[in-house]
């Protein structure tokens, strides 16, 4: 007696269509591409571990309004949105809104970060979202910082040359892309180094 004939015919047949779906359920998402608005994560220094609290915190704005007036229908997610007072939390709460960010982060199709001086909470973000495949864009002047220069895509020594590459459409050709890993989270593909 054959597999076939074991089997049956409709439960083969059924195996059959289920599979032919599933197939064409994957090209689809992968020519429908990305679901919902480009999302961008913002990062950036906070306290830059000051005993006195948070650093000035208006280069949020500067960045936001950049891509906001620049990409019409983009999602902002701001770190520092509902962790104004974090400097005051304790380990606990600390830990829980740090995991929350890098979630947040990886999440996210791309992430701009400010870091003016050396930040080992926006350096994890920036870690956290190359390795999910996230666009990385990093502020700062460091330019010979490791993580800066093993982890970000694109480096603007200031806060002046990102908005006027924004203005520019530097961010034209990833923010209108269709790359994606049919997780329904664009994701950039690195060139071989």
């Amino acid at each position: 007696m054959s597999i076939l004939e074991n089997i049956g015919i409709l439960p083969l047949a059924a195996v059959c269509i289920l599979a032919a779906l599933f197939l064409l359920w994957i090209l689809f998402r992968g020519s429908n591409q990305h679901c919902g608005p480009f999302r961008i994560y913002v990062a950036g220094t906070m306290s830059g571990n000051k005993e006195e609290g948070i650093i000035d915190q208006a280069y949020r704005v500067d960045i936001v309004e950049a891509l906001i007036e620049t990409y019409e229908g983009i999602e902002i997610d701001d770190s520092f949105v509902g962790h104004e007072d974090s400097v005051t939390y304790n380990n606990s709460k600390a830990r829980q809104a740090f995991s929350d960010c890098l979630s947040r982060a990886v999440m996210a199709d791309m992430v701009v970060a400010y870091i003016p001086e050396a930040s080992m909470g926006t350096a994890l973000e920036i870690y956290e979202a190359h390795k999910k495949g996230v666009y990385v864009v990093v502020i700062t002047p460091l330019l010979s910082n490791w993580v800066v220069r093993l982890y970000a895509d694109s480096v603007y020594p200031s806060l002046s040359d990102f908005v006027e590459g924004v203005h520019n459409g530097d961010l034209n050709w990833i923010i209108f892309s269709d790359i994606n890993d049919f997780s329904g989270v664009r994701t950039y593909r690195r060139p071989k180094a």
